[in-house]
C-alpha cells in the first residue's frame, strides 16, 4: 500500500518526490486500485522519514507527493475521502474529511457543501441561482443552502492567482 503526502507551497519545477518536511500538511494510506495511475516513488533512505515524532515513511515504502495546488476538490463518501487532482486522476483514502477540510482550509480551499471541499484556484464558474460551481476539471459540485452567500463573500475577499 502506498502513502500520499500532501505538501503546501511545493516549488514549481521541483520533482514530485522532493519536498520540504516543514511544508507537509498530511500523510495517509491510499485505498483501492486508483494508486496504479499515480507516479510512485520509493523511500530509499536508510533512516525513516520522521515528521515530529511520527514515522511517515520507512525504507522501501511507496509514496507520492500531492502539492495542494494540484488538488481540485475533495469529496466525502462512505467514511472515505475521494481526492480529485488536476490531472483527472483521483484516489480514495480513509483520512477523515473533516481533518482534510481543516488542513486545506488555510490553503485556498472552501467547504461549499457538507460533502464537498473545493480549491478556489480551480473555480471556473459559480452559478448562484442553481447553487453549484464548475471547477477546472469540468466537475460540477453542488453548493449547499446557505453557503451560496458564504462562497460569494469568501470569493470577494480572496486574491486568486
Amino acid at each position: 500500500m502506498a502513502k500520499a503526502i500532501v505538501v503546501a507551497n511545493h516549488q514549481k519545477g521541483a520533482g514530485l518526490h522532493s519536498f520540504q518536511t516543514s511544508n507537509v500538511l498530511a500523510w495517509f494510506e491510499v485505498v483501492g486500485d486508483s494508486i496504479n495511475t499515480l507516479p510512485l516513488g520509493t523511500w530509499t533512505n536508510k533512516e525513516p522519514l520522521m515528521i515530529g515524532n511520527a514515522k511517515v515513511l520507512a525504507k522501501g515504502c511507496s509514496y507520492f507527493v500531492i502539492p495542494t495546488e494540484t488538488i481540485v476538490r475533495v469529496e466525502h463518501s462512505n467514511h472515505e475521502s475521494i481526492i480529485y487532482l488536476d490531472s483527472t486522476e483521483y484516489f480514495t483514502s480513509t483520512i477523515p474529511f473533516e481533518k482534510l477540510s481543516n488542513l486545506l482550509g488555510k490553503h485556498h480551499f472552501f467547504q461549499i457543501h457538507p460533502a464537498h471541499l473545493i480549491n478556489i484556484n480551480h473555480l471556473k464558474t459559480f452559478v448562484k441561482c442553481n447553487a453549484f460551481v464548475t471547477l477546472s476539471n469540468s466537475h460540477a459540485v453542488p453548493v449547499s443552502i446557505g453557503n451560496d452567500q458564504k462562497i460569494e463573500d469568501f470569493l470577494n475577499t480572496q486574491t486568486i492567482f
